[in-house]
C-alpha cells in the first residue's frame, strides 16, 4: 500500500531543484508457523526511465524465526520516505523475499496545473 502526497508551487517548476515528495509505505509479510528459515525482505522503487533504486531505510532486513512454536511468523514495515521527483510518469514499488519481487504496486508522478488554472478553465469552456 503506497499513499503519496501532492506539493503545489506556483510558475514554472524546475525538476532539478523539486525537494522530495513525502511518500507513505506499508507492507506485512507472513510465513507459516512451520518455516523456520531466516528471510530477507527489501524495497525497491523504479523510475519511470527503468532506474531502480533500492529504499535503503529497508534494505535486507532479516527475519529471525520465533521462539514460539506453531505460531505465525510476520514482519509489518511502516515509514514514510521520500521520492525524489526527477522524472514524472509511472513509477513502481517493489516488494523483494529473499531476492524475489513478491509484490508491486504503482503510482503516477505528474505535474498538475495550480488550483486558479483549472478554476480559468472551467470559467471559459
Amino acid at each position: 500500500m503506497v499513499e503519496l502526497f501532492g506539493l503545489s508551487f506556483q510558475g514554472e517548476i524546475d525538476k532539478a531543484h523539486l525537494p522530495p515528495i513525502p511518500m507513505s509505505l506499508f507492507a506485512y509479510v507472513r510465513f507459516s508457523p512451520d518455516d523456520t528459515d531466516s528471510h530477507t525482505v527489501a524495497f525497491s522503487i523504479t523510475r519511470p526511465s527503468g532506474e531502480m533504486k533500492t529504499i535503503p531505510v529497508f534494505d535486507n532486513k532479516v527475519i529471525e524465526p520465533g521462539n514460539v512454536p506453531q505460531a505465525d511468523r510476520a514482519i509489518s514495515v511502516i515509514g514514510q520516505i521520500g521520492v525524489d521527483p526527477k522524472e514524472f510518469g509511472r513509477h513502481e514499488v517493489t516488494v523483494y523475499l529473499d531476492n524475489k519481487a513478491v509484490a508491486a504496486t504503482y503510482f503516477i508522478l505528474m505535474e498538475q496545473p495550480p488550483p486558479s488554472a483549472v478554476l480559468e478553465q472551467s470559467i471559459v469552456a
